[in-house]
């Protein structure tokens, strides 16, 4: 515990009903291997036992989901182990682009607080360059439709960069 993801995997295990502290005695930890930013990705082991019974030790990883996939041998398939083969690693890694791929997702704009952060700065601007009462107070005069054109420019330009950026880190 300790480590914000850690954390908020326990949060999300207890919200859909996991026992935390049944689980941990079940599955009592064994040793830690910490997240590493080189591997991106960390692991932790476990005593447990498999199907008949018998003592295993199993790994439970976390991490940049490219990193976990690289290192992928099997999967779980309706209750039984199959070879993670290149037609799974590439459905896998198409799920994880199309998630990644860009800033302009769903998820990217499927927050309250960014939605009505949004909203609030263009009203704002809008007030502060468009009406009488802001214009005499902080001494300005109205912007036209080609000055906020050039205000918008800088902000395109570095969405722009971070996807380019993104784009660069997707490929190394």
């Amino acid at each position: 515990m300790g480590d914000p993801t850690e954390g908020a995997l326990l949060v999300l295990g207890h919200k859909a009903g996991l026992d935390v502290a049944a689980t941990r005695e079940r599955l009592p930890r064994l040793a830690t291997l910490p997240f590493d930013p080189a591997y991106k990705l960390m692991a932790t082991f476990h005593a447990a036992h498999d199907g008949q019974g018998r003592p295993v030790v199993r790994c439970f990883v976390k991490g940049a989901a490219p990193a976990v996939l690289a290192r992928t041998t099997t999967a779980l398939s309706d209750g039984a182990g199959i070879a993670f083969d290149a037609e799974l690693r590439g459905r896998a890694d198409g799920e994880c682009r199309s998630q990644t791929g860009t800033a302009l997702t769903v998820d990217t704009f499927d927050s309250k607080q960014l939605n009505w952060t949004i909203l609030a700065e263009f009203v704002l601007a809008v007030l502060v360059t468009q009406t009488d009462a802001f214009n005499r107070l902080l001494d300005t005069v109205p912007l036209g439709l080609g000055q906020f054109g050039w205000a918008l420019l800088p902000a395109l330009a570095l969405l722009a960069l971070w996807e380019l950026g993104k784009l660069i880190a997707r490929r190394r």
